[in-house]
């Protein structure tokens, strides 16, 4: 199993996986035997904000927690911060500005050794050597 096997889940994807969408409970599934999958600790916190904007709440958290468990989550260290600082001025100067947090899991991402699986391929695409799935 090589490095290109590590994927880290995008937002866009675990929010489908908690809403049953059937092409991401697959790809959960299937890669979640490998041990291959990761998210980010941008992404947990996006995850949280939506089970406390929801009528829900305590369910949603509920969710949201078993899904993080089943995950690893890749953390945010100071170097990797000042890695996606650069990256986000360099793309400021080319006028390909993307969401900061999107950013951060890119690199995080890229810091790791793992692709993206998102439905937001747009920016994601804008971040040098991030494989994109």
């Amino acid at each position: 199993m090589g490095m290109e096997d590590r994927i880290v889940l995008d937002s866009t994807v675990l929010i489908d996986f908690l809403r049953g969408d059937p092409e991401q409970t697959s790809f959960v599934q299937e890669h979640e035997l490998l041990g291959t999958l990761f998210t980010t600790v941008i992404n947990a916190f996006e995850l949280y904000i939506g089970a406390y904007r929801c009528q829900q709440k305590e369910n949603n958290l509920r969710l949201v927690k078993e899904l993080l468990n089943r995950l690893q989550i890749l953390p945010l260290h100071p170097d990797i911060a000042q890695r996606a600082a650069e990256i986000c001025a360099q793309l400021e100067r080319d006028g390909n500005s993307i969401d900061f947090k999107d950013l951060l899991v890119g690199i995080i991402a890229l810091d790791a050794g793992c692709s993206v699986k998102t439905d937001n391929k747009k920016h994601f695409n804008r971040i040098p050597g991030l494989k994109v799935v």
